[in-house]
This record gives structure tokens, sequence and C-alpha cells, in this order.
């Protein structure tokens, strides 16, 4: 524990300044990209760039999944027999455009606008909520790292768009740091509603039991607290009734998969066949193998190097252990880079690791500001590889 701790304000004021200057580098290469190529068709996207320039602004915080999400919003979940002929809305969870319909009403805002401030609230949050964990645990110094590495994480475009990433993120983040707090209670409720944000939202159960296998000193302290771990569950619970009772199937979130040719694999399978039929995109442009093959490696290289750290860092290791495993247990690459991303240990890992030496931190600014800049303008035009 360090010996001596920030406030929340003044946690909040790096965490706000650090957000606000990573959003104004991405719109600013947004911008430029537009610049460069206006007039001519978008690669890999909807929308040519000869476009009005509001269109082009908003091309950067809606793409791909979001009309899934505006769907949900507007009209809800798809109400028809279930069937994979076409790629209905039933894959996607509620909690995220359903908050922002609700609040329309409340604040007067389109669903669009309510979902974006949703999106720029949780991420602000989550670097909030990050900076505390690691001041309490290491330090202000650490703690700055860390809200800078996520902050200009270069899946930035992502974390930014109307979907419900930065929400997941948020919550998450809020487990972690009431596992620290030993507030058990609470970490099972940022945890249910995380799993009605993303379905992977269950794994959060993982670092849960971990932590309570840790910190529990007595066996019925640790089965009670155990059983609660079921909470982590509610979103397929929910998702379950909701398929149910529109498609007659409580698995369609699952099985809608198909549609997307998604099938369940051996982990690291497709790496494997990949290797032997190099590529650049796979799934019909839909995925950069390479980068979520990368991706991958650097997740269990910081799996280990948690681990090392000791048994406080296992709960952490143990989450991104889970979801690399999982993430890869599939035919297809898609959204792999996105799950490591959404993983907050990764951030406090990368500035543990960092912060040994001032060339550590020279070379990983350099490259995150590299990696950030790349992925911005590759979303900026639209390829949907890096959009999935």
């Amino acid at each position: 524990m360090a010996e001596r701790q920030q406030t929340w304000r003044a946690i909040f004021f790096q965490a706000a300044g650090l957000y606000l200057l990573s959003r104004i580098v991405y719109i600013a290469v947004g911008l430029m990209i537009a610049v460069l190529v206006r007039g001519t068709p978008a690669f890999g996207g909807s929308l040519p760039f000869n476009q009005p320039w509001h269109l082009l602004l908003f091309q950067l915080v809606y793409t791909s999944d979001s009309a899934f999400y505006h769907s949900i919003a507007i009209h809800g979940y798809r109400h028809v027999q279930f069937n994979t002929r076409a790629q209905y809305n039933w894959a996607f969870f509620p909690l995220y455009p359903y908050l922002a319909r609700w609040t329309r009403d409340l604040i007067g805002l389109r669903i669009v606008d309510n979902g974006f401030l949703w999106s720029q609230a949780s991420m602000l949050a989550f670097l909030v909520l990050i900076g505390r964990v690691v001041d309490q645990k290491r330090g202000s110094d650490l703690a700055f790292l860390t809200m800078t590495l996520a902050a200009f994480s270069p899946l930035t475009p992502y974390f930014t768009a109307y979907r419900a990433a930065a929400l997941f993120l948020a919550l998450s983040m809020a487990v972690f740091y009431f596992l620290e707090q030993e507030a058990w209670g609470f970490a099972v409720l940022a945890g249910s509603l995380a799993s009605l944000a993303r379905p992977v939202g269950i794994l959060l159960a993982v670092p849960y039991l971990f932590a309570i296998w840790h910190h529990s000193r007595t066996w019925p302290l640790k089965i009670l607290r155990a059983l609660a771990a079921a909470g982590f569950g509610v979103g397929f619970v929910v998702v379950g009734f909701i398929d149910w009772r529109f498609t007659g199937n409580p698995l369609a979130f699952l099985a809608i998969q198909t549609a997307w040719n998604r099938k369940t694999a051996i982990p690291f399978a497709s790496a494997i066949r990949w290797l032997g039929h190099l590529n650049i995109t796979a799934q019909g442009g839909w995925s950069f193998p390479a980068l979520a093959i990368l991706a991958s490696l650097l997740a269990i290289l910081t799996v280990i190097y948690l681990a090392r750290q000791g048994t406080d860092y296992w709960p952490g290791a143990a989450y991104i252990l889970i979801t690399v495993l999982l993430a890869n247990a599939s035919n297809s690459f898609e959204g792999i880079p996105r799950f490591i991303a959404e993983l907050p240990p990764v951030y406090i890992a990368f500035a543990m690791w960092t912060d040994r030496t001032p060339r550590r931190k020279l070379l990983m600014l350099v490259v995150l500001g590299a990696l950030f800049a790349g992925y911005a303008a590759l979303w900026a035009l639209g390829v949907h590889a890096v959009q999935n």
C-alpha cells in the first residue's frame, strides 16, 4: 500500500485531462484522414469520403455493431421465430442500448447522442477507477502512467464509439476496485451489470472467485461468498428469457453466431491454420489475423508477468487467461483485439512493466503513439477489420 494517496478529486482531474487530450488527438487524426482522402471511396467501409463533414465525424462514432445497439434501443429485440438466415440483434446484450433509450426522455437528447455520452462518461469513470486502484497499491506516479496508457489505448476509437465497450470496461474496473476493497456484494453487483452489458461479463466471476479464495479466512465464508458468484450470470439469464420470449429459443444469443459463420474450435486452432495459409485479412475482411495473434501473445505474456508479481495479482492474471483462451476458441479472429483491450489488468501490467526504466517508458510511449495513430487512421478509413 502506498504511503501517500491522492484524493479522488486529484485523480479525477488527471483522468479528465488525459481523456480530453486523447480524444482531441483521435478526432484530429480522423479529420486529417478525411482531408487526405476526401472525394474517394472509403476503403472497406460503407460511407464514401465525399460526404458532408458532419457525416464524416459521425462515421467515427457510429460503425459496424452500432446499428445493432441502435435497433435494440429503438425497436427492442427482433420478434421472429428463431432462424440464422439473417444477422438479427439477438447476440447483443441490453444494458447499453436500454440506458440510451431510458435517458432519452430524461435529458431530451436523441438515442444516439445519449449512447455516445454514456460511452464518454463510462470511459472517464474507468480511468478514474483504475487510477485509484493503482494509486492505492503502487503510488501516484504509476497511477498516472496507467491512466495514460489506458487513455491512449490503440483501440480508443472502439471505446469512443456508440457501442457497449466503454460501459463494460468501466463496470469491469468497478469489479476490480471493489475486490481491492473486499466489498464482495458491490463487486457482484458491478459484475451483474457488466454481464448485462456484454456476454463476456460472466468471466468476471473468475477473478472474483480467486479473490474470495485468497482473502476469505474460513471455509464457510469462502463457500457463501463463492455462491454469490452466480450473480455474474445474470446477463445470460435475462437475455435467455428475452430470447425465449421473442424467438422461442433461449439460447438464440449464442446460436445466432452461426449467421456470422462463427463456430467453436480448440483454442488457437484458427491461429495454427492461419500460419499455414498467411493472408492479411480474414472473414471477408472483418479481421486482421496477425493483429489478433499478436494481441493474444502479448496477453499471455501479461498473464505470466502478473502471476510472478504475487498472489494479489492472480485474479487479474486468471481473468486475462480465461478471456484469451475463450476468445481464441473459435474459427474466427473477429473481436479478439477488443476482447483483450477490455481487460483492465492488462493496462496495470503494462504500466508496471513500463515503469521499470526511463528507456522502457520512452519505448512504450513511442510504440503506443504509433499504434494509436495507426488504428485511428484505419478506423477513419472505414476498415472493417479494426471496427469489429
